[in-house]
């Protein structure tokens, strides 16, 4: 497989921060649950995560990024009790050119990085891979309508739907109007637990793989990364059983703990 030479990554930076806790019991006089502090770890999440993730199959790798957030998460064992986000949502000033680089792989996780400046800067790219990302923090308030073009769209099901602002439509035929949208014949929707559809002017379901789930924090970034790469020359269906057996390493390593390479990648092919 020849992966792109020069990659240029585009993104917000995001520290997930693990707060490892025992829980006590409800406070008598409070009456708020208490928790004993154990341990915390730090992780580079965010564009930071997928840059690493990519840097595994690639040697020339730009990353252009801004502020950073931080998203911590309490965890009691195997179990998420709670998290607290600390997002910095001013607009960095930053600077954007997309010439030389084969592929632009840009994660936008609508924190205030990519204004409509951006937008049209990033979409001068020889080959643009795009995943604009719906979370608690901007629900509703960045779709992937905001960009004209792309020529590899990844999004989970609600992203498109958001954008379509349809929730009961077949999502066949949102993903064809998405796709006459941005002008993009690539598309693949990521579905949690089930088959993630795949799309090239044909349709594809394929089946995921995952047999054991410890965490699901930087799948989807994990998966577009490395589907990225693999995109502007293989079969989008190859790309998608390529993603899942991403997602099936990925939601067994903590947080971004790891970043896969093509070592791993082959172990889980």
């Amino acid at each position: 497989m020849q992966y792109p030479s020069k990659v240029l990554v585009v993104g917000e930076t995001i520290i997930d921060k693990y707060i490892y806790v025992k829980t006590i019991g409800m406070s008598p006089n409070e009456g708020i649950h208490k928790v004993k502090y154990l341990s915390e770890e730090s992780f580079d999440g965010g564009i930071l995560a997928v840059a690493n993730h990519i840097k595994g199959f690639c040697n020339d790798v730009t990353v252009i990024t801004g502020h950073k957030n931080m998203k911590a998460r309490y965890v009691d064992g195997d179990r998420k009790l709670f998290g607290v986000s600390y997002i910095d949502d001013t607009e960095p000033e930053i600077n954007i050119d997309v010439k030389g680089y084969d592929i632009v792989v840009v994660v936008d996780y609508g924190h205030g990085l990519i204004d409509a400046d951006t937008v049209s800067k990033l979409c001068e790219a020889k080959f643009l891979a795009l995943n604009v990302q719906t979370n608690t923090d901007n629900f509703g308030f960045n779709l992937i309508t905001k960009y004209p073009r792309a020529d590899y769209l990844c999004q989970n099901e609600l992203e498109i739907r958001l954008a379509c602002r349809d929730n009961n439509g077949r999502l066949e035929e949102l993903v064809e109007m998405l796709s006459d949208k941005l002008n993009c014949n690539k598309i693949i929707v990521t579905r949690g637990k089930e088959d993630t559809l795949v799309y090239d002017g044909k349709f594809y379901y394929i089946p995921i793989v995952a047999t054991e789930v410890k965490d699901v924090t930087g799948a989807g970034d994990a998966f577009f990364a490395v589907t990225s790469l693999y995109a502007p020359s293989k079969p989008m269906k190859e790309v998608g059983r390529i993603g899942n057996a991403v997602g099936s390493w990925k939601v067994q390593n903590i947080c971004n703990r790891n970043s896969i390479n093509p070592e791993e990648l082959r172990g889980v092919l």
